[in-house]
């Protein structure tokens, strides 16, 4: 195993290298910009334009008083958090399924094209990532739930809370998975898994109403409700992505942080009134997120994005990559649950759970950088699966289960509904 965690730290170490030599010169896309903002500013966690939990925001600082205005070093920083995410995959794939699902899972990470482009980017996804990875590991190890293990897992679920407000569903989750794993925590169990991010948003609440006299930890969840409340009025042939961002954004920078609060209360009461499109948005949110890449394709790459000086024989090599990686892993790791057990194995609940929560209000395909480790192992677990069913057949000259014919018909529908880029996706504050 150490000899793979090694050859896994170093390829991801030089395949970093090598995207950010191909990619070239980056400009700031949306958030990037606000981040490095507030770095420079007096106060580096002022609601300009939202209100949010201030780990990314803290690094950003530290990393500009150590003479960073490009973001250049915070950039390097997202980038290690991304290749130390790989490299846990590595022991927690190990622990499910020796070498096989180890080296396959890592392979299939290592080699994900939206990795590759985001963990370059000055985004909250790789510190999520690798805070949700630790807990995978944490969860897939053998051992009984100690006080100490405990402790780190209530001090990574506060840690992934104060990165990204959406990580707040994780904690009762990774609770779940382990009475699913047959690990009582007990009282003190219970109280040590959740306590530091009570206290760690309970902090940041009260600092947050003597400064902007609004106890929240964060509102970006209100925006997001605007958003998602607007979208249930529209039919998805006429909703787009950035010009429904576009036409509230202007009016949501200008409210006060109270008007924020009702405005987005008063979207969840008008999705509550009207269900039927509510979850109609849901499922296509759903798909979004499990269909091919739109977010890098249609934003980061596009003549006026993140990389204008990258040549258009690159932009179409990466096309078709970024159009069916993420599909093809999806489709592995469905074959994961349906050849394995289901529901899908109790140490992927916490990082599914980021994608369920991501149906709910918003999804943009980046989103899905977070859990991608784990839908790596997942689906490392489904192709060894499938070898090993293959394998077997050939070996008894009987034809395969039928339940392998479920991966070719859900990569096609996964494929076939987004390949041109139509089906839109909505946005979340960061």
């Amino acid at each position: 195993m150490a000899a793979l965690l090694v050859i896994a730290a170093l390829t991801g170490l030089a395949l970093a290298a090598i995207s950010s030599r191909v990619l070239g010169r980056r400009r700031l896309i949306g958030d990037e910009a606000y981040y490095l903002q507030c770095a420079a500013a007096e106060d580096h966690y002022a609601p300009r334009p939202f209100l949010r939990v201030p780990l990314l925001s803290w690094l950003a600082a530290r990393c500009h008083q150590q003479h960073d205005a490009s973001g250049q070093r915070l950039r390097r920083l997202l980038a290690a958090a991304s290749i130390l995410t790989v490299a846990l995959t590595v022991p927690a794939g190990w622990y499910l399924g020796g070498l096989p699902v180890a080296a396959t899972a890592t392979v299939l990470l290592l080699l994900q094209p939206e990795r590759l482009v985001l963990e370059w980017h000055i985004w909250p996804d790789a510190l999520v990532g690798l805070v949700t990875t630790a807990l995978t590991l944490l969860l897939v190890i053998p051992t009984e739930p100690t006080p100490g293990r405990m402790l780190i897992l209530g001090l990574l679920c506060a840690a992934g809370c104060l990165t990204r407000i959406d990580f707040v569903v994780v904690p009762p989750v990774v609770l779940a998975s382990l009475y699913s794993l047959d690990q009582n925590p007990g009282a003190l169990g219970l109280f040590l898994l959740l306590t530091p991010t009570a206290v760690g948003l309970t902090i940041w609440s009260l600092r947050n109403r003597r400064r902007y006299g609004l106890f929240l930890p964060d509102d970006t969840w209100t925006f997001n409700l605007v958003v998602s409340e607007s979208e249930s009025h529209r039919s998805a042939a006429d909703f787009k992505l950035e010009p429904l961002l576009d036409e509230h954004f202007p009016d949501w920078s200008a409210m006060s942080q109270t008007n924020r609060v009702q405005s987005g209360l008063g979207s969840l009461m008008g999705l509550a009134r009207r269900p039927l499109p509510f979850f109609r948005g849901i499922l296509r949110r759903g798909l979004a997120l499990l269909g091919p890449d739109t977010f890098i394709r249609e934003k980061l790459l596009a003549p006026d994005g993140a990389y204008p000086e990258i040549p258009a024989g690159w932009r179409r090599a990466l096309d078709w990559p970024l159009r069916l990686a993420f599909p093809i892993l999806a489709t592995l790791s469905v074959l994961g649950v349906l050849l394995g057990q289901a529901p899908p194995p109790a140490y992927a609940w916490p990082a599914l759970s980021l994608l369920a929560i991501a149906t709910v209000f918003f999804a943009r395909t980046r989103f899905r950088l977070a859990p991608m480790p784990v839908i790596a192992l997942l689906a490392a677990q489904g192709a060894v699966a499938v070898a090993e069913a293959l394998a077997d057949a050939v070996a008894a000259s009987a034809p395969p289960s039928g339940v392998l014919l479920a991966g070719p018909l859900l990569l096609l529908l996964l494929t076939s509904v987004r390949c041109a880029g139509e089906l839109p996706s909505v946005p979340k504050g960061d």
